[in-house]
């Protein structure tokens, strides 16, 4: 059976601090206690608590997405091009490939 994912509302429940409290613990601000950090991070470890991509990128209005869009082909340029966009930008971007077709 899939367990829900934990969202930054449950956390703040279960360790009684507000959302607002979590989400700096969460995004390693510094202006709480070590105590009150702790607890909001082992809760999120305990639960396997995974950002929301589509939340921040909301928040932030910047997505990290880079498109590319090539001419259906089987030529093994747009092959090589395509690798090697993916191998450049992993940690940077979420690449979304596709061809014209």
């Amino acid at each position: 059976m899939h367990q829900a994912a934990i969202t930054l509302k449950k956390i703040s429940r279960l360790s009684g601090y507000s959302v607002s409290t979590v989400s700096k613990a969460l995004n390693d601000k510094k202006d709480m206690s070590t105590e009150t950090r702790e607890t909001i991070l082992n809760i999120a470890k305990k639960y396997n608590y995974v950002p929301n991509y589509y939340a921040i990128a909301l928040r932030k209005q910047q997505t990290k997405t880079l498109a590319v869009i090539i001419p259906h082909s089987s030529e093994q340029f747009y092959g090589d091009l395509l690798s090697e966009i993916q191998n450049m930008t992993p940690s940077l971007f979420g690449a979304k490939l596709t061809d014209s077709h």
